[in-house]
């Protein structure tokens, strides 16, 4: 080890030894942003490869991760505690933020933590924890108060008449019904989500309509999906998700251009094969046209209009 001159000041020892510990926590970032860095370009899969080269547990090597990736304590590296603990903590702390308060003004509140200076190079775990626990204490105490407003309010909630045959997509799998005809309006959220995700299995394990088609059913089932143009791939990959093999895409008006529906089934089936629609989007018209060409068992899904406009051959899922 290299030996120091004993000429040095106080001032200068500590501002050595303050340039040492900022090199402590420069390591941990750029350690963790290596180890991301090599996960982005090589796949998931190298994460377990690293874990085993590097003498990890799968929890630790997710801690490194979780540093790594986090915006926040990036922007505001020279602020940030210099050990990978409190860092680590520091990440937990934002999760339990956007707990309490939702996530854009949890993620505001972490961010106003560094703004007021309230954590330093110096912070220390523990000190960090203390604050995840006050943040912890705040969302029970939370959580205890809205249960007791929703025993006050049981009552009248009780008395409050809930439309006929309209359910969250969890709620109709658990009174399981099952249908022939599916007409599904995704939502553009939804759609942009979905097509994120790479295979069709993850698709039916995030919004499992695939568990509320009518397998007893000795004919064919089927499903229409309305889209706007730039998504009919995203349609493809949810028919498969689904359990329908594509068939045929309607096309509206000129003047609609924007709107297709797809179609897809299980079975030989005699569809519909011309709708005279102004605009997809007319949900009534499409249900009318539904209802003279198929049995009554019908489920739509992500249109409000029977919420208002009940009808006894069709149930609707929102949510």
């Amino acid at each position: 080890m290299k030996s120091v001159s004993n000429t040095m000041t106080f001032r200068e020892h500590l501002e050595r030894i303050l340039t040492e510990r900022d090199k402590i926590r420069d390591g941990v970032f750029g350690m963790s942003y290596a180890i991301v860095e090599a996960i982005d370009q090589l796949g998931e899969q190298t994460q377990d490869e690293l874990a085993v080269e590097l003498n990890m547990t799968k929890g630790t090597i997710s801690k490194w991760i979780s540093i790594g990736r986090h915006q926040t304590l990036q922007n505001n590296s020279d602020k940030c505690p210099n050990t990978f603990g409190a860092l680590y903590s520091l990440t937990t702390l934002d999760k339990q933020l956007q707990l309490n308060y939702g996530e854009e003004k949890g993620r505001k509140k972490f961010e106003e933590i560094f703004k007021k200076k309230k954590i330093s190079p110096l912070t220390t775990r523990a000190e960090v924890d203390s604050i995840i626990k006050l943040q912890k204490d705040i969302f029970t105490k939370n959580k205890k108060e809205k249960f007791q407003d929703y025993l006050h309010n049981i009552e009248d909630r009780a008395e409050e008449k809930k439309p006929k045959n309209v359910y969250t997509l969890k709620e109709l799998l658990k009174v399981k019904k099952f249908f022939n005809t599916f007409l599904v309006y995704p939502t553009d959220k939804q759609l942009i989500k979905w097509n994120k995700l790479h295979f069709p299995s993850y698709i039916h394990e995030d919004y499992p309509l695939t568990e509320c088609r009518n397998t007893s059913h000795t004919g064919s089932i089927r499903m229409f999906i309305v889209l706007n143009n730039p998504m009919i791939s995203v349609g493809m990959k949810l028919l498969d998700a689904w359990g329908f093999n594509y068939k045929f895409t309607y096309t509206p008006r000129e003047d609609y251009k924007d709107k297709f529906m797809i179609y897809g089934e299980r079975g030989s089936d005699n569809y519909i094969r011309t709708f005279e629609l102004k605009d997809f989007d007319h949900v009534e018209y499409t249900i009318s046209v539904l209802n003279s060409f198929y049995e009554p068992n019908f489920l739509l899904v992500g249109n409000d209009y029977l919420v208002k406009n009940p009808n006894a051959n069709w149930t609707t899922v929102i949510g």
